[in-house]
């Protein structure tokens, strides 16, 4: 009895730290919540974009990040809830090289799609060096790769508010 009290007590502050590692701020309820709207986030052209999108908070007057994940997001498309009226953002690629962050502000109606299409234009290239150090029997081994890549500027365009529809149902869903 005391043995299976105690693997519980081990069991359940483990269920529960895995459960909140797993939470998102990302949303796609099948119905629209009341008096939330929905900020969709998607790349012109579509592809593989690791986002960091960070929110501006009036209370301590800086940028506080709202999503960021090291893979692209489900159907190409960050959808997050907030409540009703304008809302700005600083948007950036974790994947690719940009020029900078960009801001953009969108306007968010009650159980509506506000969506903000990213276009990403290449502007220029850049070299990357990746050094990588392997131990082998012998000794040592050092593997540098150069690899060129583009330069990207960031243009946001927030588009009219559309009606509520799950992310796989958005005509820019990939």
């Amino acid at each position: 009895m005391k043995r299976t009290l105690l693997k519980l007590g081990m069991l359940l502050p483990t269920l529960i730290l895995v459960a909140a590692g797993c939470a998102t701020p990302e949303a796609n309820p099948p119905r629209p919540r009341a008096n939330r709207g929905y900020a969709d986030f998607y790349a012109e052209p579509a592809g593989d974009v690791y986002w960091r999108i960070e929110q501006w908070d009036e209370s301590s007057s800086q940028f506080k990040e709202r999503y960021s994940k090291f893979a692209p997001p489900e159907h190409g498309i960050v959808r997050l809830e907030l409540p009703p009226g304008p809302h700005r953002f600083r948007i950036t690629f974790v994947n690719m090289a940009v020029e900078a962050p960009v801001d953009t502000e969108v306007n968010i109606l009650p159980e509506k799609v506000s969506p903000v299409a990213v276009r990403r234009m290449p502007v220029s290239e850049t070299y990357v060096r990746s050094v990588e150090d392997k131990v082998r029997h012998a000794g040592r081994r050092r593997d540098v790769t150069d690899d060129q890549q583009m330069i990207y500027r960031l243009m946001p365009r927030s588009l009219a508010p559309e009606p509520y529809q799950q992310k796989a149902k958005m005509r820019y869903a990939q």
